[in-house]
């Protein structure tokens, strides 16, 4: 059985979360779970989007904002107090590397899932890929905007997003999690969009009354019950 090693909670500005993310990946020891608090308000694009226009560094900045760009694809996310990232290191060995990226996505958020089930909240998740399709009435970038195969959902609301890479030692996964409320408005003036009352309704947080060291022992607890990370 492929092991689960928890190796922490680290606080640091984006880039260092991403540059842990590039040292981890390298060769990782067993599966690999971490948490990132990101210590200053930031907004981390998919490695396909452009850092210009409204994501333009010195327009987010003049707002305090720190702009980071991610290894994984996806759209747009904003960390921010009450905010959470995941990040899992799968080695080449493990049965979830050998699947497709959406296959993975959809395994990993099940995993996820149950974790928070232990905990008391009874959220859902995508048991098949789901059609790729936007949750506002306009064109938007916000990744929380979207259906995805990483989705969790509480509350008929989405919580959580994932995005993923697979490199020639291990699968990256690089996971969202809103705790508590997010800061819609932020939201909505970062990606220019025109109702941040709209954003509301699609997705929000889980009001959290958990610490990260519970979620952590949950992960680990529900993996030697999720058989489907060792047999699929």
């Amino acid at each position: 059985m492929h092991q689960v090693k928890f190796i922490g909670i680290f606080v640091a500005n984006g880039n260092i979360q991403m540059r842990l993310d590039k040292k981890f990946i390298e060769s990782p020891d067993g599966i690999m779970v971490r948490f990132g608090l990101w210590s200053d308000p930031s907004v981390s694009l998919g490695r396909r989007q452009s850092p210009t226009g409204k994501y333009d560094p010195s327009r987010l900045a003049s707002k305090g904002i720190e702009l980071v760009l991610r290894p994984t694809g996806g759209l747009t996310i904003l960390h921010h107090p009450g905010t959470v990232t995941i990040h899992m290191f799968i080695p080449r060995g493990h049965p979830v590397y050998k699947r497709d990226v959406i296959t993975a996505s959809i395994m990993i958020a099940g995993w996820i899932a149950s974790a928070l089930r232990y905990l008391g909240y009874n959220v859902k998740y995508w048991h098949e890929p789901p059609e790729r399709k936007r949750l506002v009435s306009h064109p938007t970038e916000i990744c929380m905007a979207y259906t995805g195969a990483a989705d969790i959902f509480y509350r008929g609301r989405k919580v959580a997003a994932a995005a993923l890479r697979k490199t020639s030692t291990a699968l990256l996964y690089q996971g969202y999690l809103i705790l508590n409320e997010p800061w819609y408005d932020l939201w909505a003036w970062i990606d220019q969009y025109p109702d941040s009352d709209e954003l509301r309704t699609v997705f929000g947080g889980l009001n959290a009354d958990f610490s990260l060291g519970d979620l952590a022992t949950a992960l680990l607890e529900t993996y030697r019950l999720y058989s489907e990370m060792e047999t699929l």
